[in-house]
């Protein structure tokens, strides 16, 4: 279970790896216009790492601007990574390109959402629909501070309702999400706080929920600020890169405990 909670981590941050804003905030140089990135478990053969299982591969379509403008994920083994077996998503700006909108269609479903903003140019609402039926399954609506940055976030999807509580440090990163839900009547609590490097690149996040059960995970990076290693639970996972002239990574190597393997392979299409 811890593995596999760990390869889950790994395996968002992968996908968050492309933004709706600039690159050079997800760690990516150069003039992008698409990255088609696969994942893989591998095993060990004789000293070679040899691909078993393709488990995902997604692409992603730029503007020239560097704005996220439409992803397709194809995910077969959506059981144990939690996501949508496959989806496209298509991304839609206004003249300042803030993000107004975006269609979704997951299997027979297509969720439409839509961004709302205020004069500062926050988004302060958020409403999801399902195209087909027109019904609203999502909303969410959004505070800031003096700073304009988040402070407070209020979801309610169907009839479940999530509240975050969002803190910052002297560096404007955040230093503490407090989160309650309610499914079901139940009501659930639990925090996540941080620490950064002198990079701002996050080196420590501690969960930790009403029952006092607390994971921490810790992250180290290269030069660059690609992650080299996370530890979480007395379970290590290493990774190594192979990288292109523009000095983004285009193979990762994840090593799990010294005896599970991913492989991620990106192709990269630069302006």
């Amino acid at each position: 279970m811890k593995t596999q909670i760990i390869i889950f981590l790994l395996l968002l941050a992968t996908y968050s790896a492309i933004g709706q804003t600039n690159l050079e905030k997800q760690n990516l140089k150069g003039n992008i216009l698409s990255l088609t990135q696969s994942i893989f478990i591998a095993a060990d053969s004789v000293g070679n790492l040899v691909k078993e299982k393709a488990i995902s591969k997604a692409k992603y379509t730029l503007n020239t601007r560097g704005f996220l403008i439409e992803s397709i994920v194809d995910n077969p083994d959506k059981y144990e990574f939690y996501l949508p077996e496959k989806s496209i998503t298509t991304y839609k700006y206004d003249a300042d390109y803030k993000i107004i909108e975006t269609i979704a269609e997951e299997g027979q479903e297509t969720m439409r959402k839509k961004y709302f903003y205020n004069k500062a140019g926050n988004c302060i609402k958020t409403k999801t629909y399902n195209q087909k039926t027109k019904s609203l399954i999502d909303k969410s609506e959004f505070k800031y501070n003096s700073k304009n940055q988040l402070i407070a976030e209020n979801n309610v999807h169907y009839n479940d309702v999530r509240n975050r509580i969002i803190n910052y440090d002297a560096n404007n990163n955040i230093s503490e999400e407090i989160w309650s839900v309610k499914i079901k009547g139940e009501i659930e609590w639990s925090s996540y706080t941080y620490k950064y490097n002198q990079n701002n690149l996050e080196i420590e996040s501690v969960y930790k929920n009403e029952d006092q059960e607390i994971s921490i995970v810790t992250t180290e990076y290269d030069g660059n600020n690609n992650p080299i290693l996370k530890t979480s639970e007395g379970t290590t996972c290493k990774y190594k890169y192979t990288f292109d002239t523009h000095y983004n990574w285009i193979k990762c190597i994840q090593t799990i405990d010294n005896d599970k393997y991913m492989i991620t392979e990106r192709e990269i299409t630069y302006l």
